[in-house]
């Protein structure tokens, strides 16, 4: 059973904060996101009217002003699954679906001079496919997993080298790689990618680690306690995996559930941050959850702490979500 980890009254008073913003507010489920130069940048998704996009918006965190930008250049086909990464004043957009094909592209958006552009990349290209999990480290942008054609999971690594020609390079080694899967969470630190959650033949409560560094994938961590969930998002922050939303399968019940790993101590916790004495709009908009469908527990843990003195402090706008609401996926709508 995950265990409640209550927060002081004063820190779950100021918790959650929902940012009023101004200017071309955009609604959209399963887009990608950035954040540049103290600006959220937010590309393509599914609109509400039913329909993938391929319009750019950016919301300023000083000014808490969303605005639509007009860009030239040719940007990306409609898509939704596609992720995005910064790298070189740039944002650079790979891979998605336009919900009838899969795409194995990739592109760049010059922030500079609002200019997108082909990235004409050479090697062993990966397949095309929706909802993979990418990271950035040492001028190599990595892309891990997803779902292609026919809805088959993968569980493959290749990583596109920006100092050596834009090529394509798959990582051979799977030595403890995870099984085919999408709908996973991915949260960076440093060199290391941890991975959580995911569909794959059944719903995952797994956390794999891969060593981008070292090119090779660390033993499964163990856990004490199992939290199931695909369709969420995850942060790293001081030794701990934050993990936000989601679902637990294919059953229409999305979650607000908001839980932490600990590295060191190999638990979950839930962080309790809102009474159960009245219910709220975001409750409502929650929908059907169940915080008691984890129990399983292992005891034997041998997992070694991956590093001692890795600390990350965030910006605001991660480390205190603006919007909570049990939605699935990077699911950008505001009321």
């Amino acid at each position: 059973m995950i265990k409640k980890f209550p927060l002081s009254e004063k820190f779950k008073k100021n918790f959650w904060r929902k940012i009023e913003g101004t200017g071309d507010i955009p609604s959209r489920y399963n887009a990608s996101a950035i954040i540049y130069n103290q600006e959220l940048y937010i590309f393509g998704g599914w609109h509400p009217e039913f329909k993938p996009t391929n319009d750019l918006f950016k919301f300023s965190f000083k000014t808490l002003n969303w605005e639509k930008i007009e860009t030239t250049g040719t940007p990306p086909s409609p898509r939704l699954g596609q992720e995005s990464i910064v790298y070189n004043k740039q944002m650079i957009v790979c891979f998605g679906s336009n919900d009838s094909v899969l795409f194995s592209d990739t592109f760049a958006y010059d922030f500079e001079n609002k200019n997108w552009s082909t990235l004409h990349t050479k090697g062993q290209k990966p397949r095309a496919r929706l909802d993979p999990i990418i990271a950035l480290w040492d001028h190599k942008m990595f892309i891990f997993g997803g779902e292609s054609e026919n809805s088959e999971k993968l569980n493959d690594v290749f990583y596109l080298d920006f100092n050596d020609d834009l090529k394509w390079i798959p990582v051979l080694n799977r030595k403890n790689a995870p099984p085919p899967m999408s709908d996973m969470a991915g949260a960076q630190v440093n060199h290391l990618l941890f991975i959580h959650g995911g569909m794959g033949s059944h719903i995952s409560s797994d956390i794999y680690c891969f060593d981008m560094e070292k090119l090779k994938w660390k033993k499964k961590i163990k856990q004490k306690t199992l939290h199931l969930n695909d369709d969420h998002k995850m942060i790293y922050f001081n030794n701990s995996l934050f993990v936000y939303g989601g679902s637990q399968g294919r059953s229409n019940r999305y979650l607000k559930r908001f839980v932490v790993f600990d590295l060191e101590s190999k638990e979950w916790n839930e962080i309790e941050y809102q009474k159960n004495d009245e219910k709220t709009k975001d409750e409502k908009i929650g929908g059907n959850y169940n915080f008691n469908e984890i129990e399983e527990y292992e005891e034997d843990s041998e997992f070694p702490i991956l590093f001692e003195d890795s600390r990350i402090t965030l910006p605001d706008s991660q480390s205190k979500p603006a919007i909570p609401g049990g939605k699935i996926g990077p699911c950008f709508s505001f009321v």
